[in-house]
């Protein structure tokens, strides 16, 4: 929500400084026609002084009684801002005329004024844009009532008309300035607000688009990145907690996969030793009084071995269930590796009495402090100590050291080793394998390497186990553990 409101406040700037830029230009464009207006203005007073009826008619009147025919000669080359026309008294404009009006032009008084009935008026002047917002035509002279005709005797009559001004009169710029701010305002606030709009919509669809996307198990739908914006970021962090939601679904998915297979061996697991166990019951109920005290104890230590596998099967497989689960998730802590590995080599060696382990671990592998879930790495290492001792004869060593930035972890026993198979299927989830050593018997799962090729794997590592051999011998077995060093 924030970074939407952030968005838009970011848009409502853009279109702020927009309408801001079309008002500059809105006020330039209407000072400029404001001064041009001023110099038209000037212009057109001197018009109006030199066009005047009265200065006009007095002029012309002044040029008659010097010199007639220079008078006509100067009407003909009249400039074209007003009209000035010699009618003969034969014309049609003068017969139009009354008697009265015709004996008034031919009398002595050099400033008649009368009405010239035209054949044919004069058009009016053609509207404009800029007419309109200045005002309209400017308003004629004062006293003006139509043509001014001056008798010039024989002559004929000097027929005076100001031509409608092509110029218009001064205005107020302030109406032209805040009509254009006016509009300024409105256009580009209205293209702001549709571009910003539109934008948001088809992200909102596109977003719409996604969520039934999503909604419909398509957990691969991401929203589209554009721009890096606010918006952007907001996507950006949609798409990341999509990742994460579509990662957890496979991984929930996984775990109930691999639930599924546990189960599964489980039931097939259990069916050979619960046979064996009942067998050994049966016979020492009904055959007890026949059997040696050595095949007694052999039934007995058969009976305890399977026992043991229960227990083991049982734990190896809860852990193994619960280790993909979110909610099971231990939190990462400094692990002390040195009281790490003592306690978890105190706690087997304790169960391993025959058995001498060795443990040691250098100067800069006792000085790290990894980052890591301590209960997963006791029980990788107790997996790891655990396997060795069951196939040991006398002795098991674990050494910790660090070398180029990886912290590792190497256990051997004296047993004797393992076969191809066993190699190639060590850390795989696997069908149940029973396994008896020369000196005494035991069984095994091999759920525990699966386990601990997935505690190293949380923890971003490498495993791996080999024979140990002098020529064609086999001496033992070699686990190899690596961690990185960063946290």
């Amino acid at each position: 929500m924030i970074l939407a409101t952030s968005a838009f406040r970011r848009h409502y700037f853009i279109s702020v400084t927009v309408i801001i830029v079309g008002l500059v230009i809105s006020l330039i464009v209407s000072f400029y026609l404001a001064a041009l207006e001023r110099e038209r203005s000037a212009e057109l007073e001197k018009d109006r002084a030199f066009m005047a009826p009265t200065h006009l008619f007095r002029k012309v009147f002044e040029l008659s009684k010097q010199s007639p025919q220079d008078t006509v000669d100067r009407i003909n080359e009249a400039e074209s801002r007003f009209v000035l026309r010699l009618l003969k008294w034969d014309s049609p404009e003068i017969r139009s005329l009354s008697t009265d009006e015709q004996e008034a032009l031919r009398s002595d008084q050099s400033q008649t004024e009368v009405m010239l009935k035209m054949t044919e008026p004069r058009p009016p002047p053609k509207p404009s844009v800029l007419g309109f917002l200045m005002g309209g035509p400017p308003p004629p002279p004062p006293g003006h009532r139509g043509e001014h005709l001056l008798s010039l005797g024989d002559q004929g009559v000097v027929a005076v008309g100001i031509r409608p001004m092509q110029r218009k009169p001064p205005t107020n710029p302030i109406p032209l300035t805040l009509a254009c701010l006016f509009l300024g305002v409105v256009i580009t606030t209205g293209i702001a607000i549709f571009l910003m709009f539109s934008n948001y919509k088809k992200r909102a669809a596109t977003a719409e688009a996604v969520l039934k996307e999503l909604k419909s198990g398509n957990l691969s739908a991401r929203l589209p990145v554009y721009k890096m914006d606010e918006l952007s970021k907001l996507v950006t962090s949609f798409n990341h907690m999509a990742d994460e939601i579509e990662n957890l679904v496979h991984r929930v998915k996984a775990n109930e996969a691999r639930r599924l297979q546990v189960l599964q061996q489980l039931a097939h697991d259990l069916r050979t030793p619960i046979a064996s166990m009942r067998t050994f019951l049966e016979s020492l109920k009904e055959d007890r009084a026949r059997m040696s005290e050595e095949q007694i104890q052999r039934a007995l230590d058969l009976s305890f071995a399977e026992s043991q596998y229960f227990e083991r099967l049982v734990e190896d497989l809860l852990t193994l269930a619960s280790l993909g689960e979110p909610q099971q998730s231990e939190p990462v802590e400094r692990i002390q590796w040195r009281s790490l590995v003592s306690s978890v080599v105190e706690k087997v060696q304790g169960r391993s009495s025959h058995l001498e382990v060795v443990f040691s671990i250098d100067q800069e592998a006792e000085r790290s402090n990894r980052e890591g879930r301590r209960k997963l790495l006791e029980r990788m290492l107790r997996n790891g100590l655990e396997n060795a001792v069951s196939f040991a004869r006398s002795k098991v060593t674990l050494e910790m050291q660090t070398r180029a930035g990886e912290q590792i972890i190497t256990i051997t026993d004296d047993g004797p080793g393992l076969d191809e198979a066993a190699l190639k299927e060590f850390g795989l989830l696997r069908k149940t394998r029973r396994v008896e050593s020369s000196e005494r018997l035991r069984v095994s799962s091999g759920i525990g390497s699966v386990i601990m090729r997935e505690i190293v794997q949380i923890h971003e590592g490498q495993v791996s186990i080999r024979n140990l051999q002098e020529g064609s011998k086999i001496l033992g077995a070699e686990l190899t553990i690596r961690l990185p060093l960063r946290s």
